[in-house]
């Protein structure tokens, strides 16, 4: 199995670096594969955007 791709934060038209260090998995619901990995952002990057 390959490494998912794993997209960094995205905000305000801009890739921005997080406060956290987890990610969230995204997964295929059709063969519950995970073929992504996105960042679990922090009530600071809520803010941001």
């Amino acid at each position: 199995m390959s490494v998912p791709v794993q997209h960094p934060m995205y905000i305000d038209g801009q890739f921005v670096t997080w406060r956290g260090d987890a990610w969230i998995d995204v997964v295929n619901p059709a063969t519950e594969a995970v073929i992504s990995r996105i960042p679990d952002g922090q009530a600071e990057d809520a803010r941001k955007a």
